[in-house]
C-alpha cells in the first residue's frame, strides 16, 4: 500500500513538473521570436526614410503579422499615403510605440492570456514597459496578432487593433 501511494504521490510530481515545462519553453520561445523581430526592425526603423517604417514588415516580412493586423496597418498605410498633408492615420511608430524611438528594445516578461502570449517590450535599461506585444503560436513558430499599449501619461490602456478601426471609422466620416 505504502508503495502505491509513494508511486502514485511519485507519478503526480512529474506529471505537474512535465505540465509547467512545456509552458516555461512555450514562453522562452516566444520571448526569442519577439526579440528577434524587434532586433530585425528597430535598426530599419531607425534609419531615415520616406514614409512609414511598420510598411517595411508589411513588404519584407509580412508572415510576422496575422492576416487581421496586416490588413489593418495597410489600409492605415495606404490612407496615409494617399493624403500626405494630413494625419488620417497613425502618427507614431505602432511597433515601437514611439515617435522617438530608442536605439534598443528588450523583451521581458513574458505573460500568457488563453492561447496567446503577451511579451513587455522596453527600451534597454528602462524598468517601464513602451508596449506589448501579443503573439499566438503557429505550427512550429509565432505570429504577432497585435500590440498593446499600456496606460500612461493620463492614457487609458489601447491596442492598435482597436486604435486602427477607430482611425478607420473616423476617415469614412463625412466631413464637415
Amino acid at each position: 500500500m505504502r508503495f502505491s501511494i509513494f508511486a502514485l504521490g511519485l507519478l503526480f510530481v512529474s506529471s505537474s513538473t512535465m505540465a509547467i515545462e512545456p509552458a516555461a519553453s512555450q514562453a522562452d520561445s516566444v520571448k526569442t521570436f519577439v526579440q528577434t523581430f524587434y532586433d530585425w526592425y528597430v535598426p530599419l526603423a531607425l534609419k531615415p526614410q520616406a514614409g512609414f517604417s511598420y510598411g517595411i514588415v508589411l513588404k519584407q516580412k509580412p508572415d510576422y503579422f496575422t492576416p487581421a493586423l496586416r490588413s489593418a496597418l495597410q489600409k492605415d498605410l495606404e490612407a496615409s499615403e494617399k493624403n500626405p498633408d494630413y494625419i488620417v492615420g497613425l502618427d507614431f511608430d505602432p511597433i515601437l510605440a514611439s515617435q522617438d524611438p530608442c536605439d534598443h528594445y528588450v523583451a521581458g516578461a513574458v505573460t500568457q492570456a488563453g492561447k496567446n502570449y503577451d511579451i513587455s517590450i522596453s527600451c534597454k535599461g528602462e524598468q517601464e514597459s513602451y508596449v506589448s506585444a501579443e503573439a499566438m503560436p503557429q505550427g512550429d513558430s509565432w505570429i504577432i496578432v497585435n500590440f498593446i499599449y499600456p496606460p500612461h501619461d493620463g492614457l487609458k490602456e489601447d491596442d492598435l487593433l482597436s486604435l486602427l478601426n477607430r482611425l478607420e471609422k473616423d476617415r469614412k466620416r463625412p466631413k464637415k
